[in-house]
């Protein structure tokens, strides 16, 4: 355990600087994370552990490149930091103690705090990629959310597991209601805000009703824009109100351009000025519905669109801000919800009193709104402590900033009294950030993992339009949607974990040989960037080929049907193994399939956690691809029987 006073009177230049590196920093939603008042010694009293209760005015952080958790205490400006390795995701209080989701080591790491700081105990086995984790108050019930295992489990006090539910979509973030009746799930793939009925035996993850969004396409057409969900819901102080962070993309609609030199002569920028603040491409949304007295939403809900002129830099300018809502947390009081934009340097604040919202068209609403500037780009995570201050980490400096909260519900009041919904409100952080950690990646891949995430780099992408790479590669995964080409085909989006300098070439079709040039393709023609050059893109390679494997639940399984299903795939007259063989399993080479032109072998690793499937995304399932073979000229497993199909497929599931 280490302690380090943070310098004072940090200069805004130098924060500018700093944004150049980058740590994802994940805050700690501080709801359930305090002793209760009647049980807690007085402060400067011992505790049993020779370390006076902090009364929930500490702020404790995950960094994950650097494997720590962090604590900061604004009374004395220390931070102390712990090595715990692992990839750790999210951090809560349950019951007396701190736990934290390591996601690279399937298990949650328990922590206790001493006279000394914060000191590692023991390390609960979970399952694949734990990551969201919500605790109830009276702290006997632990809810852990497994990506790579498409399930939730609760735990009690002992941490023995008690029940597994089953979530589809990769289950990412989870919210409990105060009463501990209801327990919502958010899934990354598919758009899903699941609720499942904790008080049955057996709950069953129902998914909430959610009116489609539709918009006008690159087109002009009446296309539905595809639905995500892109971070932590949350209840409520008062368990009257849920709200989820939603993201609406236009992935269908054929592009402006038909030639990459048609893609470099047109500004994306020039349209993007035109659309303003309207329903375009690229939309943040907040779902919010009021909820009954178990925690169960109610049918209805209120879209509220998130989208806003804010001051996004360090001079204050004033421009559009649409990247994707991170998470949210309510105020103590519960009169207003925020919610940073990962990709920009702002966070939202509503309001959220429904009588104060007013329709916005195509099933959209606003709220009266504020947008705070936090000084630094990627703010993620956000919580309050006790003494009302509102905190923000930022991804990309590893700094945490108080946020002005009090100025900032100030502009909210002002448009409350005179009844308007402004578009444009801001108040900007004044504070000097406090510096967690340094950074534990070499400066090129730091640039290149901050680039990568920023949706306000114009060598990368269109700052107006709030697309950044992580938008459709969110934490470098797939998001499970197509995106339509010039030729007028879907391409699905590939995942890029894992080191992917290994499996050239890249994209879907015309055989890019180098990564660094599909970044190059990726920003100057699909996302709007201009005048990067190959210090940027060459950044974001080095960036992305450290960039962890999946991991999933049946990842290197061995039984019976997985030998069965080895054999097949590697008999002759299956053909699979002609084209994808180990150790990447990908013959690295272009093949003529399903009407097109030189398409990719894409490396089979991790293959359980990347549905849908195909270039286009057509198959939802890998016993639909394994089916549709013959048809589409991948080998020939189309004629095995349905216990040979149920082997293979069970072979690449370990994969």
């Amino acid at each position: 355990m280490q302690s380090t006073r943070p310098p004072h009177g940090l200069a805004k230049g130098m924060v500018a600087r700093s944004a150049a590196s980058l740590a994802v920093v994940v805050a700690l939603t501080l709801a359930g994370c305090v002793e209760p008042e009647d049980t807690a010694p007085a402060p400067g009293e011992d505790s049993g552990g020779g370390d006076p209760v902090d009364q929930g005015e500490r702020v404790y952080s995950v960094l994950p490149e650097e494997g720590l958790v962090t604590r900061y205490d604004p009374a004395t400006g220390v931070v102390d930091s712990l090595d715990v390795g692992g990839f750790p995701s999210r951090i809560t209080r349950f019951g007396g103690r701190m736990v934290v989701s390591l996601r690279s080591e399937r298990g949650l790491a328990v922590l206790d705090e001493t006279g000394a700081g914060l000191a590692l105990g023991e390390v609960v086995p979970t399952g694949a990629e734990p990551v969201g984790m919500a605790a109830s108050g009276d702290g006997q019930r632990l809810y852990v959310a497994l990506y790579g295992g498409e399930e939730v489990r609760e735990y009690d006090a002992d941490f023995t597991l008690l029940r597994s539910f089953a979530v589809a979509g990769r289950p990412e973030w989870v919210a409990l209601h105060p009463s501990g009746d209801t327990l919502i799930v958010g899934s990354q793939v598919g758009g899903t805000v699941s609720a499942l009925n904790l008080r049955e035996e057996a709950p069953v993850a129902v998914a909430l009703e959610i009116p489609e969004v539709y918009g006008g396409g690159h087109s002009g057409e009446n296309l539905k824009y595809s639905r995500r969900v892109t971070g932590e819901p949350a209840y409520d102080p008062a368990g009257t109100a849920l709200a989820a962070p939603l993201l609406y993309v236009d992935n269908t609609a054929l592009p402006n351009h038909k030639t990459e030199e048609e893609a470099l002569e047109q500004d994306p920028a020039e349209r993007y000025e035109k659309l303003g603040l309207a329903v375009g491409p690229n939309n943040p949304v907040v779902a919010f519905w009021s909820v009954d007295g178990s925690g169960m939403p109610t049918t209805e809900v209120t879209q509220l669109y998130a989208t806003g002129n804010a001051a996004i830099d360090d001079i204050g300018a004033m421009q559009a801000v649409r990247s994707f809502l991170a998470g949210i947390t309510f105020s103590p009081d519960g009169a207003e919800l925020w919610a940073p934009m990962e990709g920009s340097r702002v966070v939202v604040a509503m309001a959220t009193d429904p009588s104060t919202f007013v329709e916005y068209g195509q099933g959209l609403s606003r709220a009266p709104s504020t947008y705070v500037g936090t000084g630094a780009e990627g703010p993620r995570g956000l919580t309050f402590t006790d003494d009302g201050r509102l905190w923000a980490t930022h991804m990309i400096d590893r700094s945490l900033v108080e946020l002005p909260f009090t100025r900032a519900r100030a502009e909210l009041k002002a448009q409350l009294d005179l009844g308007s919904v402004a578009e444009t409100s801001v108040v900007v952080a004044t504070e000097a950030p406090v510096v967690l950690a340094a950074p534990a990646l070499d400066d090129q891949v730091l640039y290149g993992q901050t680039l990568f995430n920023s949706a306000l780099n114009p060598l990368i992408t269109t700052p107006l339009s709030g697309v950044s790479c992580s938008t459709c590669h969110f934490e470098t995964r797939n998001d499970g949607l197509g995106w339509m080409e010039v030729d007028g085909v879907l391409r699905q989006t590939l995942s890029l974990a894992g080191p992917v300098t290994q499996t050239p070439p890249y994209t879907w079709t015309n055989g890019v040989l180098a990564v660094a040039e599909e970044v190059r393709i990726t920003s100057q023609v699909r996302i709007g960037g201009r005048n990067g050059t190959e210090t940027e893109y060459n950044a974001v390679a080095a960036f992305l080929d450290l960039t962890r494997e999946i991991d999933h639940k049946n990842r290197g399984r061995t039984g019976p049907d997985v030998d069965r299903g080895r054999a097949l795939f590697e008999r002759d007259d299956v053909g699979c193994d002609d084209c994808h063989y180990a150790p990447y399993y990908t013959d690295q080479s272009p093949h003529d399939l399903y009407g097109l032109t030189g398409v990719d072998t894409p490396s089979l690793i991790g293959v359980e956690s990347t549905a849908p499937y195909l270039h286009d995304g057509s198959a939802p399932t890998l016993r639909a691809v394994l089916e549709g073979t013959t048809e589409h000229h991948m080998g020939d497993a189309a004629w095995l029987s349905d216990a040979e199909l149920t082997d293979l497929e069970a072979y690449l599931r370990t994969l």
